[in-house]
């Protein structure tokens, strides 16, 4: 596949919407790394790349242009060193992650993706690949598969992930053995299935062995690997089943050698037909390993909790919400379960039956922070202003510590025009180490909120010092730029930077009203009142509400002679102050 919009300049190559390194240089530098990653010996850590695709939502090539550089924006403002960032084009960025675990990588592309869904973003999908995995690769290869990955992201949902080499987590068992079980289950009514595998890698057959030995002639049992074998014990129910298990664990300890778990999953169980059951084995063989070496899990609630968060966790939504929706069946009143759900369906863009889940995890546990967090979080997606404040002001008061917490709080009560308030929540996400989380993209958010609240405080110095703390994360941030501008004219620090600042923020982001309406207001203190005049239209064309740039507009009207337009102007600015 061939990679778009590069540019080759004296030493390298550079994407020129973006300003980031383009495709050749990530395929140049994704050599270098596969070839270190076939030297080296298997590890717990790797080196991965993610693609990450943000959909560019606009009217036209300009506006689409547009979004993408604010998304690259945003990405830079996220990461920092030793993570490499890159532009292959029409809204598609390559991120390399050196030295982390498996876990660890697919935990930090989902958080990327709640992040860019919180900032507005109206899709975003990533495809992760780890870098050496399965053998030798060269970067084609690997790139490859991070293409093919991404393209499942995009089938999975609006914020769809995808870790390549894990469409499969619990495959069921090869034809053979299928045809084998056939023959078992045929016309039976009730069964059980034991999958037991050993703890460590099989290095020999010597579990094998042993399982052979401790099994007996009586006994129905399946090898499927040297790790593993598939117990079938005809009309065996939960307790005959797991007394059989503990009996065939005492005659395996008696010979010795590596420890190993078991999963046990039943029929009949709900409407599962007897060709899931194996796969239902498999799920609480999953379940049975966090628990720890040596552990026996029986296929229940729990184990679809497990399943659904591995579906989560690779990015497939619709599974997990299926998984999750089935162990509802089995355990109604799981909180787990139900934020879970709600989370997962929430990503899926379907709030309503998210706010269902979260308020039932509430009937539940009055108290629950991730129930109380989740439902701010859905309310907000939802517009909901009012009734997010009050979910999240009530988790605030069961644990303080969250960042994220302490950001959208702070963030929605300066929509509130709390301001004392958010100045207060958002000093403590800037200075007290306490706090969870915090990354460059974060703290650059909380910066640019905390000076605005300070501006509207007219406490103007710490406002523009909080502002540049912003910019330093990120310097084409548009909204920060724009404040800066409003602030200079305050402090009457540069007619001409504030100017300058302010129109550089409508051309990085044209469709943020706020940033029209602090042109016109520099515009219209400068004495440029036509341009003044066109600026705030064009903002009150984003945001036809905003009582400041219609009062405002309502003022230049004035000072350009057009009386009844003025009229008109103030007569909408006071109803929109009396509806509060």
């Amino acid at each position: 596949m061939g990679f778009p919009f590069y540019k080759q300049q004296a030493d390298h190559w550079q994407d020129p919407v973006t300003g980031l390194p383009g495709a050749v240089a990530l395929a140049a530098e994704l050599a270098v790394w596969t070839g270190q990653a076939t030297a080296q010996e298997p590890r717990g850590e790797g080196d991965f790349l993610l693609l990450l695709e943000v959909y560019p939502q606009a009217r036209n090539a300009a506006g689409g242009l547009k979004a993408i550089r604010r998304a690259g924006d945003y990405l830079q403002s996220l990461f920092a060193s030793p993570t490499q960032l890159y532009s292959l084009g029409l809204g598609v960025f390559g991120l390399l992650w050196p030295g982390v675990g498996a876990d660890d990588a697919r935990h930090m592309a989902d958080m990327l993706l709640r992040r860019l869904q919180r900032e507005d973003f109206p899709r975003a999908q990533a495809g992760l690949v780890a870098i050496g995995r399965g053998g030798r690769q060269s970067e084609t290869e690997v790139l490859a598969e991070a293409w093919q990955a991404l393209a499942v992201a995009r089938r999975r949902g609006p914020f769809g992930l995808c870790v390549a080499g894990s469409e499969r987590i619990f495959p069921p068992p090869t034809a053979s053995d299928r045809a084998r079980l056939n023959r078992l289950w045929r016309g039976r009514d009730c069964f059980a299935l034991l999958l037991i595998r050993q703890d460590q890698v099989a290095l020999s057959n010597h579990f094998s062995k042993r399982a052979r030995a401790a099994l007996g002639p009586e006994t129905t049992a399946l090898f499927l690997n040297q790790r593993e074998v598939l117990v079938y014990l005809d009309g065996a129910v939960g307790e005959e089943a797991e007394a059989w298990y503990q009996d065939f664990r005492r005659r395996m300890l008696t010979t010795g050698g590596s420890t190993f778990s078991a999963g046990i999953a039943l029929y009949p169980c709900l409407n599962f037909r007897k060709s899931q059951i194996p796969v239902n084995a498999r799920k609480a063989l999953r379940h049975a390993e966090l628990l720890g070496p040596e552990s026996v899990a029986v296929f229940n609630a729990v184990s679809l909790n497990i399943s659904g968060d591995a579906y989560y966790n690779e990015g497939d939504l619709r599974k997990a919400v299926g998984e999750y929706r089935l162990g509802l069946t089995l355990q109604p009143v799981s909180v787990n379960l139900l934020n879970s759900l709600g989370v997962a369906l929430v990503q899926l863009k379907q709030v309503r039956p998210a706010l269902a889940a979260f308020e039932k995890a509430l009937q539940v546990e009055p108290e629950n922070f991730m129930a109380l967090c989740n439902l701010g979080f859905a309310h907000l997606s939802a517009s909901r202003d009012e009734v997010a404040t009050d979910f999240f002001e009530r988790a605030l008061a069961v644990d303080g510590r969250s960042f994220d917490l302490l950001l959208q709080l702070g963030k929605l009560y300066c929509r509130q025009r709390q301001y004392r308030a958010a100045v207060e929540l958002l000093n403590r996400c800037v200075d007290d180490p306490q706090i969870e989380e915090r990354r460059n993209g974060d703290l650059a958010a909380a910066h640019r909120l905390l000076g605005r609240s300070l501006l509207a405080l007219e406490q103007y110095v710490p406002a523009m010092a909080a502002v540049q703390k912003a910019l330093a994360f990120n310097p084409r941030d548009a909204q920060a730029m724009s404040l800066l501008g409003e602030l200079y004219l305050h402090n009457g620090e540069g007619d001409d930077i504030a100017l300058s600042l302010c129109r550089q923020a409508v051309e990085l982001d044209a469709g943020r009203s706020e940033s029209w309406r602090r042109l016109g207001w520099v515009q219209w203190r400068l004495g440029r009142l036509n341009e003044a005049a066109v600026a705030l239209e064009r903002g009150l064309r984003l945001h036809r509400r905003d009582p400041l740039a219609i009062s405002w507009l309502g003022e230049v009207m004035v000072q350009l002679g057009q009386v009844r337009r003025a009229r008109q102007l103030q007569a909408r600015a006071r109803r929109l102050s009396a509806a509060g």
